[in-house]
């Protein structure tokens, strides 16, 4: 059951505090987002090197939501190295790059998708685990 603080920006706008306990609960909500924010702030180099590890940043990929984030190097590499969003230095350069987003929607989504495909979605890694833990237990026999 979801706990916290829903604040209504605007009729399209929703930032809200809920946790959830499972996943599932929140892909409903990711697919209707046009996008997403992956907001961390520097108290802690955990946050500045969360990037590519990011369970919320994978979760927007997988949904083709194109991301804005504060900017770290880990956050350019995983984020706009990839032409999947936009990282920004402060929370007022969103409204900018909401706008840029806007321009290139289409092309930002594709690449999003595409960059969930290759690198997080586990079925890629799938098959080639399997087979080194069977090869492992294997040379163990």
């Amino acid at each position: 059951m979801p706990f916290g603080i829903t604040c209504r920006i605007q009729d399209n706008v929703i930032i809200s505090t809920n946790t959830y306990k499972s996943i599932e609960k929140v892909n409903p909500i990711l697919m209707s987002c046009d996008l997403g924010i992956a907001w961390y702030d520097n108290i802690s180099v955990g946050f500045r090197t969360a990037g590519k590890s990011s369970g919320k940043i994978a979760a927007y990929l997988r949904f083709g939501l194109p991301i804005i984030a504060k900017k770290y190097r880990s956050t350019i590499e995983a984020i706009e190295d990839t032409r999947c969003g936009i990282c920004v230095d402060k929370i007022t350069d969103i409204q900018e790059a909401i706008r840029n987003i806007e321009l290139n929607y289409d092309k930002y989504s594709k690449n999003a998708i595409d960059e969930y495909n290759k690198r997080y979605d586990f079925n890629v890694y799938k098959e080639p685990l399997i087979k080194f833990f069977t090869s492992l237990n294997d040379r163990r026999k």
